[in-house]
């Protein structure tokens, strides 16, 4: 050791006593243990890989169901629209035949009374006959 100002200081051997200490019980380390451990550390990074991939599968697979569960609930309720719109446009059909019968009914009738209004010839000559004798 030196002395400086009342300090002890140690030589770089000294300390570097420690540090081959250090590399030598490295060495006693077996040669499989790092093998190993990097073995561990490389399925520990495969399970989280497998994992993350399978979280991201099933993510698109909800996504998937989610919008097919969506167009399906849209085309569900195309359907129930479609379905009303062609009963009402039915039942409108079946008005407006009905409507067009009471119409050429209403017409017929309306020339039955017409033609019964108007005067026959022979109607009309014996009316004059009756006014000519009610006259004399």
């Amino acid at each position: 050791e030196w002395h400086r100002a009342g300090r002890s200081v140690r030589k770089a051997a000294d300390t570097s006593h420690h540090n081959m200490a250090t590399l030598g019980s490295m060495k006693r380390v077996p040669a499989d243990h790092l093998i190993l451990a990097r073995r561990r550390q490389e399925d520990e990074r495969m399970k989280y890989t497998t994992h993350a991939a399978k979280e991201f599968n099933l993510l698109a697979v909800a996504q998937w169901e989610k919008s097919t569960n969506q167009k399906q609930k849209i085309n569900r309720v195309k359907d129930q629209f479609e379905g009303i719109q062609h009963s009402h446009e039915e039942e409108l059909h079946e008005r407006r035949c009905r409507l067009a019968a009471m119409l050429a009914e209403e017409e017929e009738q309306y020339k039955r009374e017409l033609a019964a209004m108007q005067e026959t010839p022979e109607e009309r000559q014996d009316k004059m006959r009756a006014r000519a004798m009610a006259l004399r």
